[in-house]
């Protein structure tokens, strides 16, 4: 798997594997329920209209996955109608949604901060929110024991020690081939985080391509906040500008 582009072609390869295997797809509340399987993670740090294209796989393959929606960020707005459209959809394919939380943005109590944002969220989506995934979390959130904002994290120990965690962060998988993770019966839990950026763009890009490609109808200010939170992105940028 580590060997292949990132595609919507690719995306499907790998939902098929999981199928093949006869691998069962449960949620974080199943997880924190004591059930064993995939948890299917996508964080939606740039679009949810291509959050909706990984859900409707997800969904076709009757896999419930959860979806993790930014509030704080300049790359997308939750309030505009597309993406109040794009969050239904993937409400009403089944799926579940939880909060992609920015600690870096607050210096006050971060379980204040965080329980607000989710209280925000579920008034969009009409439901419970019990899952917080950290923005590009810093080290001291990885292996955390305690809830955040009186929720279960998806850096919780029991996620990412006593369960294989595998991501493709950066446009590129980190950690293990998530191919031989599924294959292996042995391995009872997975936590496989994926991006839709990387999935729903041109195969043939690099991951900082794969951005701009994505951006390139949009303004500075959003090019900027993308670099900021993306480091291909950022680089792309930085090797386009030596090339002028």
């Amino acid at each position: 798997m580590k060997n292949k582009n990132f595609s919507l072609a690719s995306y499907k390869y790998l939902i098929n594997i999981i199928k093949l295997n006869k691998r069962e797809v449960v949620t974080f509340n199943h997880f924190f329920q004591n059930k064993k399987g995939i948890i299917l993670r996508h964080d939606v740090d740039f679009s949810l209209a291509r959050a909706v294209e990984i859900a409707k796989i997800d969904y076709y393959n009757k896999m419930i996955s959860t979806f993790f929606i930014m509030l704080n960020t300049k790359l997308y707005d939750i309030l505009e109608s597309s993406n109040l459209e794009s969050i239904k959809e993937i409400v009403s394919l089944g799926h579940e949604i939880g909060l992609h939380f920015d600690a870096s943005l607050y210096n006050t109590d971060l379980d204040e901060a965080c329980n607000k944002e989710c209280e925000k969220l579920e008034i969009l989506i009409g439901r419970k929110v019990n899952i917080i995934s950290f923005h590009r979390p810093q080290k001291i959130f990885i292996g955390k024991k305690s809830k955040i904002g009186f929720r279960h994290h998806t850096y919780m120990p029991e996620l990412i020690e006593s369960t294989k965690y595998c991501s493709d962060s950066g446009g590129c998988w980190k950690f293990d081939d998530p191919e031989e993770l599924i294959n292996d019966n042995s391995i009872q839990s997975i936590q496989l985080l994926t991006h839709p950026i990387w999935w729903t763009t041109p195969k043939d890009l690099s991951p900082g391509e794969k951005v701009a490609y994505h951006l390139k109808e949009s303004n500075d200010e959003i090019k900027k906040a993308a670099a900021h939170n993306c480091y291909p992105y950022k680089l792309y940028l930085e090797q386009e500008k030596k090339r002028k």
